[in-house]
């Protein structure tokens, strides 16, 4: 599928945002021509060792992650793949939490191929609901989805997995799984101060991250909606750093 001109690029960009940002004109051209490569290749983000965020986070990350030394970056993120691949060029330590059992399998043989050292991985599986509450997927303590497929499981078992790292352990936390209210609020404590703590799809009002996030803790610093990295469409990719 091809994407928009560039001209149609900033449009949607001023209507989805109310602005660019921040960014001139030329940035946005910088974004506007990675984008239309990326999709022209055909490939995805996993074959790309790219994050599936948008470029304007992804941006962000590099310029962050650039700026520490390697060997003392530790990164925690709900979903793997091609992200894995990326943290681990910039951190010593990256540990991925997934659900899906053959995601998992293929993630773990592209890095083992590669022959990286740093990436942990841990394959937690949902498990079925055995009381008749009615779940709510805004409610972080229900441990719940929308999606299909697992409209009678919770990921309890998922989203705990960082609970076994102490407070203040992480220089980023990637929200990008299943359950996300539920990570966000098991996440926030092991985020260190000046760490990032990030949430893609933001723009989908179920996951509330201000219902949650303690506003004296963390500060918003991007939540643009913008080109979505290897996909002809826009998502809202939100940072907040933690103070």
């Amino acid at each position: 599928m091809p994407t928009i001109s560039f001209y149609k690029f900033l449009e949607k960009t001023k209507k989805e945002n109310g602005n660019l940002f921040g960014l001139s004109i030329l940035q946005q051209r910088k974004i506007y021509k990675e984008w239309k490569a990326q999709i022209k290749s055909g490939l995805f983000p996993l074959d790309m060792e790219l994050p599936w965020i948008t470029i304007l986070a992804k941006n962000y990350i590099e310029k962050y992650l650039s700026a520490k030394q390697k060997s003392a970056v530790k990164v925690f993120e709900y979903g793997s793949g091609g992200s894995s691949l990326f943290f681990l060029k910039y951190a010593a330590e990256v540990h991925s939490v997934e659900h899906d059992e053959n995601w998992f399998k293929l993630v773990q043989n592209k890095v083992r191929s590669k022959e990286i050292k740093g990436w942990t991985g841990y394959l937690a599986l949902p498990e079925i609901n055995e009381n008749e509450e009615k779940l709510n997927a805004e409610n972080p303590h229900h441990y719940y989805t929308k999606a299909e497929p697992f409209l009678n499981s919770n990921f309890k078992k998922y989203v705990s997995t960082i609970d076994q790292f102490s407070d203040e352990n992480f220089d980023i936390v990637l929200v990008d799984g299943r359950s996300r209210p539920a990570c966000i609020m098991h996440s926030m404590s092991k985020v260190k101060k000046g760490g990032l703590l990030i949430l893609d799809n933001a723009e989908r009002q179920y996951y509330a991250p201000q219902n949650i996030l303690d506003n004296k803790m963390f500060q918003l610093m991007l939540n643009a909606n913008s080109a979505l990295i290897c996909y002809p469409q826009f998502t809202q990719t939100n940072i907040y750093l933690k103070k």
